[in-house]
């Protein structure tokens, strides 16, 4: 992959999926946004992140593909936020929630504009916290549960 990757959610999740996409694709360029800026500072530090962003909605119609690993509820913030952006045609829009039936909810706007949106839990964690509990091996032998629903059939 060559393209722009936007990661909202500088956490142990959104961490590690730098890292492992950082070490598979290096052609990729990785841009972090998190909400606590010292996790930002930490994530460019640790070289997890090749570029922090001042905020998501000025990176976002840049990216080609946008990870967004925060809880639940900010995630269905930072969705709708996302559908009012003019985002790319062939942007990938994921989440790492443990929860889908909220998250599809919201982000039936995003198919409303024709972005493509794949739910995703990835089956994998730590009882440590925070970019410096990150680690590039966290997904191996974890399932990664996707869900891609034909929007035709949701009724919302």
């Amino acid at each position: 992959m060559e393209g722009r990757v936007l990661i909202i959610g500088l956490g142990l999740i959104g961490g590690s999926l730098a890292m492992c996409i950082k070490e598979q694709h290096p052609g990729a360029e990785l841009i972090g946004f998190d909400a606590d800026g010292d996790q930002m500072d930490l994530a460019m530090m640790l070289g997890v992140i090749d570029r922090a962003a001042g905020s998501f909605e000025i990176e976002a119609p840049k990216a080609d593909l946008i990870i967004i690993a925060t809880p639940v509820l900010t995630t269905g913030s930072i969705i709708e936020s996302l559908a009012e952006l003019q985002l790319k045609n062939n942007v990938i829009v994921t989440d790492t929630g443990s929860t889908k039936g909220f998250i599809s909810k919201k982000a039936s706007r995003l198919r409303e504009k024709g972005i493509v949106f794949i739910g995703g839990h990835p089956m994998a964690g730590s009882h440590k916290s925070g970019v410096a509990a990150a680690k590039k091996i966290l997904f191996e032998n974890a399932f990664i549960f996707l869900l891609l629903i034909h929007w035709s059939e949701v009724r919302v």
